[in-house]
Formats: C-alpha cells, structure tokens, sequence
C-alpha cells in the first residue's frame, strides 16, 4: 500500500517535467525522419525518444530527492511497518536520542544526493531542463 501511495503522491512530479519537454520538442524532426523513408518505430526510438531525455532526468531526480525527505504517506500507511529513511532518522534523533547516528545517516543521505545530482548533471544540462531555455 505505501509504494501505491507514494506512486500516487509522486507521479505528477515525474510527468511534468516530461510533458513541459514534450511540448518543447517540433514534430518537424519526425516528420523529415518518416519522409526520409523511416518507420515510425524507428523515427520514435532515434529521433523523438533522445530528446525526451532531459526532461525524463529532470522528472526522475525530482522525484529522487522528494522521495528521500518523504515522512508523513509511509508513516501514515505504513503503520511502522514500511520504514523509509527519513522515518529512521526521526526515531534515532527523537525516539532513540543518538544523535550521532541520526546525523551521520543525515549527512550519507545529504552526500548520496549530492552524488546523484552530480552525475546527472553530467549527463543533462539540468539548469537549461529545469528553466525550460534552450
């Protein structure tokens, strides 16, 4: 029930970034593909489908890092069984009082993320993506 839910709370995250690049992309580009005798198969996987790219990364890192701080939907539904990160932090800084294992999960999560920005900016120009300037 908890992935359902954090699915649910979480798609629209995903879908927006992709519609905005989407939107962005000329159907020219498959149009001069199809008329250049490609199938729509083949104009779809090597023209339409790397230029949804950015916006693909943009919605996956977005909902990446939402995911990492989400804390009331698995606590809620999850009824202390599902236990995400962020819950296990709480409970060893309030519950536990060991704050030094609350703050050194804290500081891998905040260097985990930071990691996963990292690489994916290598891949995509994020700032161009998430401005929406090309």
């Amino acid at each position: 029930g908890v992935v359902i839910a954090m699915i649910h709370v979480m798609l629209p995250f995903a879908v927006l970034p992709m519609l905005t690049n989407m939107r962005g992309i000329s159907g020219a580009y498959v149009q001069a593909a199809r008329s250049l005798g490609a199938s729509e198969w083949y104009a779809f996987r090597n023209v339409y489908f790397p230029q949804t790219m950015p916006g693909v990364m943009s919605g996956a890192l977005l909902v990446f890092v939402l995911s990492l701080g989400f804390y009331v939907t698995p606590a809620l539904l999850g009824g202390g069984r599902v236990l995400m990160i962020s819950e296990y932090i709480t409970y060893q800084i309030q519950e536990f009082l060991n704050w030094g294992l609350g703050s050194a999960l804290s500081v891998a999560l905040l260097v985990a993320t930071a990691l996963v920005l990292l690489v994916a900016a290598r891949f995509v120009n994020l700032r161009a993506t998430l401005l929406d300037r090309k």
